[in-house]
């Protein structure tokens, strides 16, 4: 008897599944028509479900890639992979089952065909690895007994059409969020990352694992919360010369380092349990040059006593300088605490990114400008705002030496004093009158 329809059924979801590779991700990265999953011949590559909107024939929907599906699979990482998209599979409307035509169908393929005829999902049979006409004559005769059968090369795009074409009539259409705030979660590996991305989507989605290096692809979703759409990514976690790690990793740490230039936030996390690092005061220095707002979250808060945190924060505060603008909050995701208060400091920090000063604002920081000890002997000749996203300042001196920078940095700290800027980069621009226009 087919299974009901479970309760996180997605109407608009299409789910690639199949064993280590038959081209998953490849065919996945095709469909979107960018590389978004990471892709290597070694096997396993894929461990968290990656999800990502596309539109074909004017239907958006849900394109999910997913990791291999492996008999003898042993280790924690892999098997803990694998139940992840077995659930997966149970919500999806429609399943791709992604077989090697080079190889032909195995007991593998007929054992992951036997599991999704269970569900209710309309089924597709993708024989992938066809790149020319006498490969397709030699696959022509596979099947699993599936409605629809279709053959394609993710590595030419030959098919990838048909495919679509197929899928769409069994998909609703998806409305496409508009995010209003974009937010990374970056740190190194083993910090709660993972646990965190979970814990604000009330669901596992990530995977979360002991083993170091779990997280491979950045892994996207969005939550509607404080009225307001998030966009959140979990990253890969960044260790210490990553370019010298094997393949899969090095590119997992460069698609958390592009993922720095896609977003407006980054939640800099750090295991609170532990003495921060290098490799912290390293992504601190990466978050400040990418001009973002930032929220230093400290987790693992249920292995640090209440007592001993204001020491951990002083400590924290001396090792990034560079972040001295960002919040720090306490958060655990075994326990759940600080997760209800973190989303209203991620919005208020948002605005705080966006914050334009009034007319008013900025007149009345110029009088205090021209009353002051430090600037009042100065030769001030304007202050404004010239920007957002992060705010930035422009004061002009009537003088033709380049102004001191230190009177930039006094006066970006006089500005957080008087306005909430807090977790927002602030920039004060100085100019002498002969650059002024």
């Amino acid at each position: 008897m087919p299974m009901l329809k479970s309760s996180n059924y997605e109407p608009s979801s299409a789910l690639l599944v199949g064993r280590v590779n038959v081209g998953k991700s490849t065919l996945f990265n095709r469909i979107l028509n960018r590389y978004r999953a990471l892709t290597s011949p070694e096997g396993g590559t894929t461990r968290d479900l990656n999800r990502a909107l596309t539109t074909w024939r004017g239907k958006t929907f849900w394109i999910v890639d997913s990791g291999g599906f492996n008999r003898q699979v042993k280790d924690a990482v892999g098997q803990a992979s694998q139940n992840h998209w077995q659930r997966a599979w149970q919500t999806a409307a429609v399943i791709l089952l992604v077989v090697d035509g080079q190889t032909g169908l195995t007991p593998e393929d007929r054992e992951l065909a036997r599991q999704v005829r269970q569900g209710q999902a309309h089924c597709i049979l993708v024989i992938n690895k066809l790149d020319n006409p006498a490969k397709r004559a030699q696959a022509a005769s596979l099947s699993l007994g599936f409605p629809d059968t279709v053959m394609v090369s993710a590595k030419t795009g030959s098919g990838v059409g048909d495919l679509l074409d197929l899928i769409v009539p069994h998909l609703d259409s998806a409305v496409e969020p508009e995010p209003n705030l974009k937010l990374a979660i970056m740190g190194q590996t083993n910090v709660g990352k993972s646990s965190l991305f979970n814990a604000l989507l009330k669901s596992e989605r990530s995977l979360v694992l002991p083993t170091p290096h779990t997280t491979r692809d950045r892994v996207h979703d969005y939550l509607e919360a404080e009225g307001i759409t998030i966009e959140l990514i979990d990253t890969a976690g960044l260790r210490r010369q990553h370019l010298r790690a094997p393949t899969a990793e090095k590119q997992s740490a460069q698609q958390s380092l592009s993922a720095l230039k896609r977003v407006t936030m980054a939640l800099v996390t750090i295991d609170g349990s532990v003495a921060p690092s290098w490799q912290d005061q390293h992504i601190g220095q990466l978050v400040v040059e990418s001009r973002l707002s930032a929220i230093v979250l400290l987790t693992k808060a249920d292995l640090v006593a209440l007592t001993a945190r204001a020491g951990i924060e002083t400590r924290l505060a001396r090792w990034l300088p560079m972040l001295a603008w960002a919040p720090t909050h306490w958060v655990s995701a075994v326990t759940g605490e600080g997760i209800a208060k973190l989303l209203p400091l991620v919005k208020q920090v948002g605005a705080n990114w966006r914050r334009q000063l009034t007319g008013p604002e900025i007149e009345s920081f110029w009088q205090y400008l021209k009353r002051h000890s430090t600037t009042r002997q100065l030769p001030l000749a304007n202050f404004e705002q010239v920007n957002i996203c992060p705010p930035m300042f422009k004061l002009v001196l009537r003088q033709k030496a380049n102004p001191p920078r230190a009177i930039g940095d006094w006066t970006a700290s006089q500005l957080r004093k008087k306005f909430d800027f807090a977790g927002s980069p602030l920039i004060v621009r100085l100019e002498s009158s002969r650059q002024a226009k």
